[in-house]
């Protein structure tokens, strides 16, 4: 850009010096005047002189002095001739090579402004004069003369032509000086380019005009938008990341506490018991014993619990959970766990209610996974949902598809939680004072074995009236496979399983 600016520069300081020789008129008018005074001072004052001391002095006859008059005048003109001769042509041939040295600038800064990549441009009269071929390429023409006949406001969006006369009467007031700007322009075939333009003020033919070189930067553009998007998604990312990081630690900390508690209860009466066959004195009744022994089983069942839930979520997440997908009456499979825990919940001072729109409905499942999911889900409401408190079940068909409902009346789930309720690691209540137990990995395993199912599971909520957890699954039969009633052990399995998902159900403090 500052190369173009000195060889214009340069063009305009060689017409300069051309206007400037003593041949232009002013000059040449004083030269010939002075010229005459000194030929009149110079004829009449020496005429005088030589006749004078010629004739009155030397007395040579005047004959020979108006052959010296004459030998005097021709000398002179000589001498004047030949000054004159060598001034006239010193001057020419200096205008010559002057000259010389414009053509061959000109065709030198011609042939720059042809060859470069951007336009340059002159605008008079708010009508562009001239372009070189890349200005023709820019705007889409096959001439570089096409873009004569287009007015300026045809070739630049409307909403740019303000800014764009505001530029140039700030190029007139600003002794030619025109900022980097950057714009929009419309090409031949109505396409727009993002254009980057440096201007300033010129003379062209005596008249002022602006000389413009324009850049297409659509490309630069585009990838500024990329790498602007790229940013706002890399920031976004190395947010969730930090968000994620958090997670984690309040995960590990909980994950921390939920193996610890259980373990210290039983190394606790481990060591009573140990304590007891050491000491004679310190008798252990056989319903003490008892006593002692379920409080083993219970968190012995919510490590199991808790180890089974990380192996299941490890497995899910590397795709290595294997489904066992067998047709199964839905119903009855739903219906037996539902009046399982009815008992636990009774014992907690709540009531279970199961409902159903159809008694049978045979579809492709895997037993085991729908269990747990139910079980995780009737244990949540248990340990949310305060005495006196009330948990349906209802499944409700619609031919191809069934929805199994969840629903309590217990605390509910704030606003600002219940959209990451699904998500791993997180707890309504991560604190280490909360009144339950929780790893916060349940319900990310339930919502991973609903989908591997092909279902859904979404929830509904409001604080202190209660939660609805939904799950849709598609109903599929294998082909080629029997319907199957449950095995024949399905209710000791049951019973073993319920001990172990609700295993945690009982407040801390």
């Amino acid at each position: 850009m500052n190369d173009k600016k000195s060889n214009q520069k340069a063009i305009l300081n060689l017409r300069g010096n051309l206007s400037k020789l003593p041949c232009e008129k002013s000059t040449a008018l004083m030269i010939v005047i002075i010229y005459a005074l000194i030929s009149e001072f110079w004829i009449l004052l020496s005429d005088k002189v030589l006749i004078k001391v010629l004739y009155e002095i030397l007395h040579i006859p005047m004959e020979y002095i108006t052959i010296a008059l004459i030998a005097k005048g021709t000398t002179y003109v000589v001498i004047s001739a030949i000054l004159l001769y060598l001034f006239i042509y010193k001057n020419m041939l200096k205008i010559k090579n002057l000259k010389k040295d414009l053509k061959t600038s000109e065709e030198r800064y011609r042939s720059l402004i042809k060859l470069l990549p951007d336009a340059v441009t002159i605008i008079k009269n708010d009508k562009y004069i001239f372009t070189n071929d890349a200005g023709a390429k820019l705007f889409e023409f096959d001439k570089s003369k096409q873009i004569f006949k287009n007015p300026i406001k045809n070739l630049i969006r409307p909403n740019y032509s303000k800014l764009l006369k505001a530029q140039i009467n700030s190029t007139e007031n600003n002794q030619g000086k025109f900022p980097l700007i950057e714009e929009k322009l419309i090409r031949n075939d109505g396409t727009v380019i993002d254009v980057e333009i440096r201007s300033c003020k010129f003379n062209y033919d005596g008249q002022p005009s602006i000389l413009s070189v324009i850049r297409d930067i659509t490309e630069r553009k585009k990838i500024e938008n990329i790498l602007k998007k790229a940013l706002e998604e890399n920031k976004s990312l190395l947010e969730k990341m930090i968000e994620l990081d958090k997670v984690k630690t309040e995960f590990f900390a909980n994950i921390s506490h939920e193996f610890k508690t259980p373990l210290n209860i039983i190394f606790g009466v481990v060591q009573l018991l140990s304590n007891s066959i050491n000491d004679s004195e310190i008798k252990i009744t056989p319903a003490k014993l008892n006593d002692y022994t379920a409080l083993m089983r219970q968190n012995c069942y919510r490590l199991l619990r808790l180890i089974n839930n990380l192996i299941d979520i490890t497995k899910a997440d590397s795709d290595f959970l294997e489904m066992n997908y067998k047709n199964y009456n839905i119903i009855t499979l739903i219906e037996n766990i539902s009046l399982s825990v009815a008992e636990y919940a009774k014992n907690k001072g709540l009531s279970l209610i199961f409902d159903t729109e159809v008694e049978e409905k045979f579809m492709a499942c895997d037993a085991d996974k729908i269990e747990r999911v139910i079980l995780n889900l009737l244990s949540n409401s248990i340990k949310f949902t305060k005495r006196g408190g009330t948990i349906y079940v209802n499944i409700y068909d619609y031919e191809d598809s069934i929805t199994i409902s969840v629903k309590d009346t217990g605390i509910g789930i704030p606003k600002n939680k219940i959209d990451k309720i699904f998500d791993r690691f997180i707890q309504v209540d991560s604190s280490l004072h909360r009144e339950n137990e929780g790893s916060g990995i349940g319900l990310s395993l339930v919502k991973s074995l609903v989908e591997k199912h092909g279902g859904q599971i979404s929830v509904t909520s409001t604080e202190n009236l209660g939660t609805e957890f939904f799950i849709k699954l598609p109903v599929k039969i294998l082909p080629g496979e029997s319907e199957k009633l449950l095995p024949n052990n399905s209710n000791h399995t049951l019973v073993e399983k319920i001990q172990i998902e609700l295993s945690d159900i009982y407040s801390i403090y």
